[in-house]
């Protein structure tokens, strides 16, 4: 078991900082993120949060319903702004609809919109123990090592 080497970018751990570990994955599918969650929940823990971080408008806007509905294992789903990727904001969707979404179908959501703002809520929310999961295809992999 010490010889395991994980694929990177699926359920990679990053680091710990004041005992809370984190984690990252690729995953930005709903079934991809429920399944990582899922796993995560089985690793013992006093929270588990997710950082998700919508890659692109058009995901947003077509894969919607199910996002809001693939955080059931999270304590606090975190979000930023949706990482444009090559798209321009069209002003159809925003990170704030996700957080509106999720929350409407019984998740706890926070809309943050920066990592900055993540990492102060982590700092004054998290306690030893604690799980933090970011999931994603965008750049979250490298805003994840910041909040180490």
């Amino acid at each position: 078991m010490h010889a395991f080497s994980n694929t990177k970018r699926r359920f990679e751990y990053y680091g710990e900082r004041n005992g809370v570990r984190y984690f990252h994955d690729y995953g930005h599918h709903p079934n991809e993120i429920r399944a990582t969650l899922d796993a995560a929940s089985r690793v013992p823990h006093e929270h588990l949060y997710c950082v998700f971080q919508c890659n692109s408008y058009t995901r947003a806007k077509t894969l919607f319903c199910e996002n809001v509905t693939c955080f059931a294992d999270a304590d606090a789903v975190l979000v930023p702004d949706i990482y444009p990727g090559r798209e321009k904001d069209t002003g159809l969707v925003h990170a704030r609809d996700m957080v509106a979404g999720i929350n409407a179908s019984g998740g706890n959501a926070v809309y943050l919109g920066t990592f900055e703002n993540i990492r102060a809520w982590l700092d004054e929310h998290g306690v030893p123990g604690d799980l933090v999961v970011a999931v994603g295809s965008g750049d979250v992999y490298r805003q994840t090592k910041k909040l180490l």
